[in-house]
């Protein structure tokens, strides 16, 4: 059965790079790729962080160390893919054709899904004034750590979610590329900063574990909120609620 449902997938990905908005929303199913996927996901983050790099190797007024350079790129990458992810929650009908279609979850979880990233927005944006500054290599306040902290379990959190639905939910483990990439930047960039802010060892640890936890909580409510019926062509009666 569900490699009809891909075959389906994959026509309907073909059939609808020929169709304008109208008619692409007059569907019941939209393929789980849209025509923004990758430069959402990827490429747009992926060449914040590659320029960020490139910043602060070259450009900035103070030398930075090798550790700096990746923690400034990892976070121009984070702060890049969910200042686009966050656009889930406003605008979720126009994020559903072009960019992650009917992923077997429904829309709510997806507008659930922005809210959080505009929060963990909200809280790493305190690093925009080190990331542009020449003062990266001074000591952090440890409520500021504290804030990038909170906001990688929330990121922990909200892609342990995307651990199970991309392989094992939709069996598109490409698909999966972004969030392990999302993932790996957070816990790069968010141990530099807790090291920074000069939080006791234990309390390093007991972020990182949870953050681990957040992930198996995530992903354990996709096993249970994924919903593989949503593949499957829908009535055009029923609504995207």
């Amino acid at each position: 059965n569900f490699a009809r449902k891909k075959l389906f997938l994959s026509k309907t990905n073909m059939v609808l790079a020929d169709m304008d908005e109208a008619q692409r929303s007059k569907l019941a199913l939209v393929p789980m790729i849209g025509p923004f996927f990758w430069p959402v996901m990827l490429w747009i983050p992926g060449a914040a962080g590659a320029g960020a790099a490139l910043w602060a190797a070259f450009c900035s007024k103070s030398s930075k160390t090798a550790e700096q350079v990746l923690t400034i790129s990892s976070e121009a990458f984070l702060i890049a893919i969910f200042s686009m992810t966050c656009f889930q929650l406003p605008i979720y009908s126009r994020w559903r054709l072009l960019v992650e279609g009917d992923l077997g979850t429904a829309p709510w979880i997806h507008r659930c899904a922005g809210f959080v990233e505009g929060l963990v927005l909200l809280l790493r944006g305190t690093a925009l004034k080190h990331l542009f500054q020449s003062g990266v290599a001074k000591e952090l306040q440890v409520e500021v750590s504290r804030k990038f902290s909170l906001a990688h379990l929330l990121t922990y959190q909200l892609l342990g979610g995307a651990l199970y639905v991309w392989p094992f939910g939709t069996k598109y483990a490409t698909g999966m590329i972004p969030a392990s990439l999302t993932l790996l930047t957070s816990g790069i960039a968010t141990d530099y900063w807790m090291r920074l802010g000069n939080l006791p060892a234990k309390e390093r640890i007991g972020w990182h574990v949870g953050s681990g936890v957040a992930a198996l909580l995530g992903m354990g409510m996709a096993v249970v909120l994924h919903d593989p019926t949503r593949y499957i062509p829908r009535s055009k009666n029923k609504t995207d609620l």
